[in-house]
């Protein structure tokens, strides 16, 4: 992300600095307001893309779309044309994956929120396993940038877990 000037590049730097100690400490109302200040300051005019959103793409390869499994369930994703890195910094090209549970995929550009239903790999992860209880599942796979702002780069499948 580049800014042009915007007089105060002392606050500017303040709110770079605000941004990333809330994303470490997954404090996301947080993120959200210094990120759309940022984003004022910025312009924000290629948030909610990777660097060539018509090649990327991202999937859950396993478990497979309409499968029944026992728990505890391992998801394992994949990302093509999208760099996975952890959480932090702004990079064009990459991001990292966030699972949401019985909730629809966030809007691009928005901040993905951090709850039970919101789940953030920020570290950077490919495969996470949840202990999901006995139920049928809709399951949203997306990516998001460095500061969790949803890209427009989604999959979702529906899974039944049994005992």
């Amino acid at each position: 992300m580049s800014c042009a000037p915007i007089g105060s590049a002392p606050l500017l730097a303040r709110l770079l600095d605000g941004l990333r100690r809330a994303v470490r400490d997954g404090r996301v109302a947080l993120v959200a307001v210094i990120g759309g200040a940022l984003l004022t300051a910025c312009g924000g005019s290629d948030v909610g893309t990777a660097s060539n959103p018509a090649t990327s793409s991202i999937r859950i390869a396993a478990p497979a779309d309409g499968s029944t499994v026992s728990g505890p369930v391992t998801f394992d994703m994949v990302a093509d044309g999208l760099r996975v890195e952890p959480a932090g910094e702004v990079v064009d090209g990459s991001g990292h994956f966030h699972l949401m549970i019985d909730t629809e995929c966030i809007e691009p550009g928005q901040v993905i929120p951090a709850d039970d239903q919101h789940l953030h790999f920020g570290d950077g992860s490919d495969t996470a396993t949840l202990d999901l209880p006995p139920g049928e599942y809709s399951i949203c796979l997306q990516a998001g940038d460095g500061f969790h702002t949803a890209l427009d780069l989604t999959d979702t499948i529906l899974l039944t877990v049994v005992n």
